[in-house]
């Protein structure tokens, strides 16, 4: 036995558990650092689409003998793997339980993309608020998705609140 070799080891495994511990307590830093995104946007259902996609072809040919409509993307949605596009446009809030008027605004959450947010509407009474924007996001028919989450927000001199989801 090498008592210098046993302590190099030794020390070299101290330093990786220690590396490992760091990035572990770093990781939205470190994920910033990669990506420049703090978030992983990684979904089960988005790796079968591929998946999905790869084993099938992107079904194109299909166009042609089935009146313009694409099989392999209809079975798809109807599966549940491949999302349907979705929009939502001149939204109206009313009733929201503040006083005054404040400065408003809506934000949707879908899947693992990231957050959407219409424009702020400033200084509106809360008895009807009108969003004039169209918000474009795709979901899934599929019970394991994630749910849509819509939310009205007021904005605060530091941050925001939620009103209503």
């Amino acid at each position: 036995l090498d008592p210098v070799g046993t302590a190099l080891h030794i020390a070299l495994i101290l330093v990786f558990v220690l590396a490992i511990w760091l990035l572990w307590k770093f990781r939205d830093r470190v994920l910033i650092l990669l990506t420049g995104d703090p978030n992983v946007h990684f979904d089960y259902l988005g790796f079968l689409a591929r998946v999905f996609w790869f084993c099938c072809g992107d079904g194109e040919c299909t166009r042609l003998c089935c009146g313009g409509v694409n099989i392999v993307t209809r079975l798809g949605q109807c599966l549940g793997i491949l999302s349907i596009p979705v929009r939502i446009s001149n939204i109206v809030v009313g009733d929201l339980p503040v006083h005054g008027r404040n400065n408003f605004y809506v934000a949707v959450e879908c899947k693992t993309d990231p957050e959407m947010v219409t424009s702020v509407q400033e200084m509106r009474r809360p008895k009807v608020v009108h969003f004039p924007e169209s918000l474009c996001f795709r979901l899934r028919r599929n019970p394991i998705e994630h749910r849509l989450r819509i939310a009205v927000r007021i904005q605060m001199d530091l941050g925001h609140d939620t009103l209503c989801e």
